[in-house]
């Protein structure tokens, strides 16, 4: 079934994307019938001719993820030039929990994350701290309500809150509401300078998450720590949480993926970006981009939610802003100076924009960040 040609493939694989997504009333009856079931191919209705080509799909895309975006034309599908991921696909869904992104955008590049990266001075330009401390996504209400929620069961007076790794405030602030005080800890000295100074309640400290000689033994109730634990010496870290949480005290790691929207087009455009900076990204970053599956938190009954959202509506400023705040952004344009990448990022995101909606005196994009976190507790005795 698969041609001899990366044409021909890809055009196969747009024709199953079709059926999958429910284009074709027949691939609709085929998706449901042997994605819910991926180690079965003789569900009732599927022939052999349509199980070979399934099974031979299947293996291909074991080994790409970001498929090609395909045209209808008098001649049928034709491959365009462009990447494209239809993240309301089932297959796509699919696809997002059987494999690692990552490690597929990676190898079509013929790539690999950057190696050898100080991850303590990832934050160091002054101008890449401004942008990160006024355009880098806060998390949701109901992200903050989920865990304080977690952490009344046991510490009900939420006397101290402690957020390691919080960059310039981001997830710390959203605490101060809940927590008579809370404490953000950040290994850059350029992050901490920008964080906000008139919380009465907050208060901001330098110094790496593994010591933490300001805060007492046993007198935090909340420990955090937001999109940052894969910068982190995990035993080191664990051991120094462990120290100052109080018994019950709560323990939280979380994190969120790469945006996206609701329009395809402009999720074309995301995960081009996306797909062209991912090698510029620390290695460490990849336990991210694989919601900390690799971690374990060193309590019993621990759980994970990877079930959170995280929507945001942005102008086109703050969309640009955004990934102005990326180190992996940064890092490219110290590589490739004479692109000016920040400008391309504009430009492609107002044209998709415009393809979709038209010409608008105001671009707004609504977006989501999916959201996941690890919970768990001291515990009592």
């Amino acid at each position: 079934m698969l041609g001899s040609s990366w044409s021909d493939s890809l055009a196969t694989i747009a024709l199953f994307k079709q059926m999958v997504c429910g284009h074709l009333q027949t691939g609709t009856r085929l998706a449901e019938q042997t994605w819910n079931f991926p180690d079965r191919f003789d569900s009732p209705g599927i022939d052999q001719l349509q199980r070979r080509q399934t099974e031979e799909i299947y293996s291909l895309l074991d080994k790409l993820v970001i498929f090609q975006t395909t045209k209808q034309d008098s001649s049928g599908l034709r491959p365009a030039q462009v990447s494209s991921v239809d993240p309301s696909c089932p297959l796509w869904s699919g696809l997002r929990s059987k494999m690692s992104l990552v490690d597929s955008v990676l190898d079509e590049q013929g790539a690999t994350m950057k190696q050898g990266v100080d991850t303590t001075k990832m934050f160091v330009d002054n101008d890449h701290v401004k942008n990160y401390a006024k355009y880098r996504t806060r998390y949701s209400e109901d992200v903050f309500k989920y865990i304080v929620d977690y952490c009344k069961e046991t510490r009900p007076d939420l006397d101290l809150c402690v957020d390691v790794g919080c960059g310039s405030g981001q997830s710390t602030t959203g605490f101060a509401k809940y927590f008579k005080k809370v404490v953000g800890v950040d290994i850059s000295e350029a992050q901490i300078s920008q964080a906000p100074k008139d919380i009465p309640n907050v208060e901001f400290k330098v110094a790496p998450a593994e010591q933490l000689p300001f805060l007492e033994s046993n007198s935090v109730d909340l420990w955090t720590c937001a999109q940052a634990f894969n910068y982190m010496p995990e035993k080191e870290t664990f051991a120094e949480a462990d120290r100052v949480l109080k018994p019950g005290g709560t323990m939280v790691i979380l994190g969120y993926l790469t945006l996206s929207g609701q329009e395809e087009l402009i999720n074309t455009e995301l995960y081009k970006i996306i797909a062209k900076i991912l090698p510029y990204w620390p290695k460490e970053t990849k336990s991210i981009f694989n919601k900390f599956k690799d971690v374990t938190l060193p309590y019993p009954g621990w759980t994970r939610n990877d079930t959170l959202v995280n929507p945001h509506r942005m102008s086109l400023e703050e969309l640009v802003g955004v990934f102005s705040s990326f180190y992996s952004v940064l890092a490219y344009q110290q590589d490739h100076p004479e692109e000016h990448f920040l400008e391309q990022i504009e430009t492609s995101l107002r044209d998709a924009h415009r393809q979709v909606f038209g010409q608008q005196e105001e671009i707004v994009f609504d977006l989501t960040w999916e959201t996941f976190l690890l919970i768990g507790r001291k515990p009592l005795q």
